[in-house]
Parts: C-alpha cells; structure tokens; sequence
C-alpha cells in the first residue's frame, strides 16, 4: 500500500494530515498514465485546433500521440516499444535486471509524459488567458492552470522552498547541475540549487504577474523560454550516460543495463527536438543511446558534438549545459564548449543570472504517485490546498 503523505499550505508551511491509498481511494481519477492516452485531445487549444508546437514535434518523430504510454507499458511488459514512425524504438525483452526496467519506467514517466504535461498546463494557461482576456475575466483560469505547471514541475516532496528531495522535473535539475557544475546563480557551482531551477522559477513569477495583468504575449515568451530550460537536464543526463557507457562501464552485468536503460530514457525525452532540429544528429545520438545499443560501440564525443550542433536550435547554450564534472576537474573530452568553464552567457547572450523566492512549492506529485502511475484509477474526489503569496498556491491546484 503506497500512502502519500500530508497535504502541504506552501504559503504558509503547515502541513495538515492527510492519507489516502492511491490503489483504491484515486476518487478523481487522474492518473500519469491518463496524461498520455489523452495527450491527442489535452495537447490543443481547442478540438479542431492543430497540436501545441512542442507535443506535434513528439507525435512527428514516434509517429504515435501515446508514445509516453506506449514506452513505460513496454518496459513494464519487457516488450518492444514498436512506434508508428519506426524512430526511438527501445527493446526492453533484452533486459534480465528488474533495476533497470525500473529505471526505464521512472525516467519514461517522469521525462517523457510529465514534462509534457507541463508544457500543457502551460499552454492552457495561455489559452484561458487569450479567451477571458477577451471578455473582461483575465485572472483566475490562467493563473490556475501555471499553479497547476509548477506543481508537476516541482512536486509535492521539494518543501515550500524547494530544499526537498523530490523526484520529479524540479529534482532532475538540481542532481545533474551538480554533475555539470551548473549550480548557483552564476551556473558555476557543484553544490546548491540548479542554474536552470532558479531561472525557471524566476519565469514562472514572470508569467504569473503578467497573466494577473492580462498580457498574453509576454506570458507566451516566459512559456517558451521555460521550455528551453526544461530541455538543459535532459541533454546532460544523456550526455552523462553516454559518458559512463564509454569510459566508466559498471562491473556488474545489472548495473550495466541500469545504464543503457538510463541513457535511453534522457535520450527518448530529447530527441524530438533534436530531430526537428537535425534529423542526422538526432539518430547519431539515438544509436548511441538506445536500448541495445553496446558500449563498445558509444562515441561519446560524437554524442557530445551532436547535441552542441543543436543547441542553437534548442534554446539552449553551452554555459547553461556546462562540462562533466569529476574530482579533479571537468572529465576527460567533457568540458563546455569552447573548452571554457561553465557559467551564465558562455555561448548565450539570454542566460542571466536569477534569485529563487520561496514558497512556490507545495503540489501534487511524489514518489507514491510517481510508481502508481500505470495502474488503475477507481475515483470521483480530490485534495486541493490554498495559499497566497507564492505561485503554486496563488488559486486552488486540482
């Protein structure tokens, strides 16, 4: 039985008791799973709207609207994944350690089917901001709907200020900027919240008051530059498998397909926007990466100057992805571009330094719900919890 634990006031950090069996008491019903096998009708701003930009560049390159099912299912059957378009398919009959399906399935669901979701609470947030704007309400739908963004974004395990120890997007950014040396305000420390988490909190306040303030077209462009960010922790969690397949394979045979899965699932998150970016570089990374793929075979380099060729294109920078960073320095072939240091601007003219304010915390999704992601919903009710003064409790999240 997986019991999540009580509901959080992140305005004012009390926590109220709260429980519930998320096999049997899921009253409302939503599920991680749901996320994808609606993604065809969430992911646009109306029924006969075509896809928001991002999720048709994922439709384009798996060829299926429920690839992020389509890739957890797979790996909890150890199954082939067998996309429409024949692109990013991963064989997980070949896996024989229950760690790295597990691997497979976390990294799927929260990488391939959240983040996704993420952008949607987004774009919703700019679609109800556009259709009330129009008749005179600018504020509560918008604004709700960016409560919901931050709370998939964070989760509920990461505290009122973010010094949690959660498992989603929020919690990626944090442990691979310690890898890439990007922590700090100035992307160059190895301890310390994550460059990309204190710029993207800073966008999500942005957007916050300029939705408040009716003005649509700029809310877009925080949108869009959360979006870029988002795409920095997978890069590195990519590069940093392709990294350790190469050069620093486990002993253990379990522990090395702990790290094709690993590999695998960055790259399936990414490839996309790599592909849309450069379909070359795109199955240069992906047979480097995939599932199957041997780590005689990995040429971390070649990953390495495939995703820079794209970062341009990504919106995304050197400074911001940083170098492999070990004991003694940056790794062996692993420094940032340009063989500089990482930090803000190196290779970018947009990648400012930003303060983090608490209190945005205090959402929806732990591990509990994380691991009952693929199982059965059963339900009709919901926990909500209010705040002030923070974004992630400005309305209700439901």
């Amino acid at each position: 039985m997986f019991l999540l634990p009580g509901v959080l006031d992140a305005s004012e950090g009390t926590e109220y008791p709260y429980e519930y069996d998320i096999r049997q008491e899921n009253f409302n019903g939503r599920t991680l799973k749901r996320f994808s096998l609606q993604a065809a009708e969430l992911m646009k701003y109306c029924p006969t709207c075509g896809f928001y930009s991002d999720y048709a560049k994922f439709v384009k390159y798996y060829g299926d609207y429920n690839y992020g099912d389509v890739w957890v299912t797979a790996a909890f059957d150890k199954t082939r994944t067998n996309f429409q378009s024949g692109r990013g398919n991963a064989d997980f009959s070949t896996f024989r350690n229950k760690d790295a399906l597990a691997e497979a399935i976390s990294k799927g669901t929260a990488y391939m089917n959240l983040l996704m979701y993420v952008i949607r609470e987004l774009e919703d947030a700019l679609g109800d901001c556009n259709a009330n704007c129009a008749i005179g309400d600018c504020n509560e739908a918008p604004v709700h709907a960016l409560d919901e963004a931050v709370a998939f974004y964070a989760g509920s395990l990461e505290g009122k200020d973010g010094s949690g120890d959660g498992f989603l997007l929020y919690n990626l950014a944090d442990k691979r900027a310690l890898d890439f040396r990007t922590a700090g305000e100035n992307s160059n420390e190895v301890e310390g919240t994550s460059h990309i988490n204190i710029e993207i909190i800073r966008e999500f306040q942005r957007a916050q008051l300029f939705l408040l303030d009716g003005n649509c077209p700029e809310a877009a462009i925080n949108k869009e530059i959360i979006v870029n960010y988002m795409k920095v922790p997978l890069v590195q969690g990519a590069l940093r498998y392709a990294y350790i397949r190469q050069f620093e394979v486990p002993s253990g045979g379990g522990l090395r397909e702990k790290a094709e899965a690993e590999g695998a699932a960055f790259a399936a998150a990414v490839l996309p926007w790599v592909a849309y970016c450069d379909e070359a570089d795109a199955d240069l990374i992906y047979e480097n990466l995939r599932v199957g793929s041997q780590d005689t075979d990995v040429n971390f380099a070649a990953v390495k100057a495939a995703f820079e060729r794209t970062y341009k294109c990504l919106g995304i920078s050197c400074g911001q992805v940083g170098g492999l960073w070990g004991v003694d320095g940056y790794k062996d072939g692993a420094k940032p571009c340009g063989g500089g240091a990482s930090g803000v601007g190196i290779g970018s003219e947009d990648a400012n330094a930003g303060v983090i304010v608490g209190g945005i915390f205090g959402a929806v999704a732990g591990l509990a719900l994380l691991l009952f992601l693929w199982s059965r919903c059963v339900s009709k009710q919901q926990s909500t919890s209010k705040g002030s003064g923070n974004i992630a409790a400005v309305s209700e999240i439901s």
